[in-house]
């Protein structure tokens, strides 16, 4: 495996890994995504690397009707899409409602050159690839996978390692953050606790206790932020905060904002 590979991302109830290092790194990695599923590869190279891994995964991408179906690259009217990640750009859309109808798709490729030539873009969001196989729960990540010779597991590898922090939240807290000197929660509002649970979640506001009560995280190609009290969204302390989140979470797109009357 001399060839470097991203390190995926994985969320979700779906996403599994197929081969992961000792690093706790996910190479390889699979999910389902409405009727369909997907299989994503961390460098371009290993579509013809491991034939053995490709024919097994063309078995099970295939729909379940009992009709063989048609394999493809790059081409419409299939049982099964394989790409790399930057033929997905102008058809990312059609490519989500294949999968989510039943369609199958490998994906390979690795985004740290990408992230290389991109320093000021998020890769998690922006990186062509992240733009399909996210809503799956499986994003390429600017780090590079450490590659090796490893064993063929006979369960689903699993390591605490791959748990770790998916993403550097500075850029994401200086937005939210900014013009924010502290959260006054005083009163009678008690709130729950919230626990931050994996790599693309994160805590925005935390008692003297370690305990979160402001909390955001990217979903699919989406973001949100949860607060642990409905009474905060009246909180006046709370006001530069709340504006800042709106912002992050239009990500400058000046969209509708909606809110659910009470």
């Amino acid at each position: 495996m001399s060839s470097v590979p991203s390190d995926l991302v994985l969320i979700g109830e779906h996403a599994f890994p197929l081969v992961m290092n000792p690093k706790g790194q996910v190479l390889m990695a699979a999910s389902y995504y409405g009727k369909g599923r997907m299989v994503v590869l961390g460098h371009e190279q290993y579509l013809t690397r491991f034939p053995g891994l490709i024919k097994n995964a063309l078995k099970w991408l295939m729909p379940s009707t009992g009709d063989a179906g048609i394999v493809g690259i790059q081409k419409s009217g299939l049982a099964v899409y394989i790409t790399d990640a930057y033929s997905v750009v102008k058809c990312a859309k059609d490519l989500i409602a294949f999968i989510k109808a039943g369609g199958g798709l490998i994906m390979a490729d690795q985004a740290w050159h990408w992230a290389g030539t991109h320093p000021q873009e998020n890769t998690l969001k922006n990186f062509p690839g992240n733009k399909v196989c996210s809503v799956a729960g499986i994003y390429f990540s600017k780090r590079y996978g450490k590659v090796g010779i490893f064993p063929v597991p006979k369960r689903i590898p699993y390591s605490w390692l791959a748990l770790s922090v998916g993403k550097d939240f500075k850029d994401d807290l200086q937005i939210l953050l900014e013009g924010v000197s502290e959260f006054d929660v005083q009163g009678k509002d008690i709130a729950s606790e919230v626990m931050v649970h994996g790599p693309l979640a994160f805590p925005i506001a935390v008692t003297p206790a370690g305990k979160t009560f402001i909390a955001g995280a990217y979903y699919g190609q989406g973001r949100v932020i949860l607060l642990l009290h409905e009474c905060y969204m009246d909180r006046d302390s709370l006001s530069t905060f709340l504006i800042n989140a709106i912002k992050w979470l239009d990500e400058d797109r000046k969209g509708v904002i909606g809110i659910l009357p009470s």
